[in-house]
């Protein structure tokens, strides 16, 4: 299975003289819901719909609450979690606070 994609030209903007070159993009793709995930596992697995849902619910609430503690989030063969951001600088340490913080994110390596 690949990820298909198409060809686009671009110029660099931070050169204006240099000519255009050619990259590779994500074509559209669909979107697999919530429910399809779960349909997918059913079919799969020996498992029952409700158990499967009680599972991958109960971890999409639990993600967030170990994100939020700070922690990297290992899902084995998927891959790992974890929250990452910037910051604006400050003249000491002591004037470092959490309106230092800026452009967060959730960051995603895969195995």
């Amino acid at each position: 299975m690949s990820i298909e994609f198409k060809t686009i030209e671009r110029k660099n903007p931070q050169s204006k003289n240099e000519s255009h070159k050619y990259y590779a993009i994500k074509a559209p793709g669909g979107e697999t819901s919530f429910q399809d995930l779960c349909r997918h596992i059913e079919e799969n697995s020996s498992l029952s719909k409700a158990t499967i849902y009680t599972v991958v619910t109960t971890l999409s609430e639990t993600i967030p609450y170990f994100l939020a503690l700070g922690n990297t989030v290992r899902l084995g063969a998927l891959g790992s979690l974890q929250v990452s951001f910037g910051s604006l600088p400050s003249v000491s340490k002591a004037a470092v606070s959490e309106e230092n913080i800026i452009h967060p994110r959730l960051v995603y390596r895969p195995s």
